[in-house]
């Protein structure tokens, strides 16, 4: 693919969700996502997702570290960099342990790979640790898990997405069903 510079635009987007959590305490997640968007010239391109800061707010204002997934774009120190990233899918509470998790997937499959996952489950699960994430591959045990976060956020919604309406965008036919459940393999 051939792309110039001038031919995607980059920005980012910031906006407030509710999260319903498995134990039926509903949070607040604040996502800020950095981006750009690709075009072959002359045609049709996608938005790539370099960077998603995700902070959270508990039932009591109690509020979690911020989580930052994602890489920088290529720059000198590190010019075989994919400007790719990761799109969050579920922020939870282990039943059993009571520690915070994220879910994310990898936004494509080439950079599954290079990450050194598995290329049929391109899943990353951060779990809170010492006030900080841990990242690690996703658990067996998280597949099956629904999608609570928003897939993709389109310009129409607010700036506080409700669940029912989370529920409407995410259970759209236009996203896989290993977008809105962590599957066992994802076709790359």
């Amino acid at each position: 693919m051939l792309c110039l510079s001038a031919c995607g635009n980059s920005g980012e987007a910031v906006w407030r969700e509710q999260v319903l959590l498995a134990d039926g305490r509903v949070a607040i997640a604040e996502r800020r996502q950095q981006y750009h968007d690709t075009r072959e010239l002359g045609g049709l391109g996608e938005r790539v997702i370099d960077r998603t800061t995700l902070s959270f707010t508990l039932p009591g204002n109690q509020t979690l570290p911020a989580l930052t997934t994602g890489i920088a774009a290529p720059d000198e120190s590190n010019p075989k960099a994919l400007p790719t990233g990761e799109i969050p899918l579920i922020f939870d509470v282990d039943a059993d342990s009571r520690v915070y998790f994220v879910i994310t997937i990898v936004d494509h499959c080439h950079r599954a790979r290079e990450l050194g996952l598995d290329s049929g489950v391109p899943y990353f699960e951060y779990r809170l640790a010492d006030n900080g994430w841990r990242r690690q591959p996703v658990s067996a045990a998280r597949v099956g898990w629904k999608t609570n976060l928003l897939i993709a956020r389109s310009a129409q919604m607010g700036p506080l997405i409700s669940l029912e309406e989370k529920a409407a965008s995410n259970g759209s036919s236009r996203y896989r069903r290993f977008y809105k459940s962590i599957s066992s393999h994802v076709p790359c």
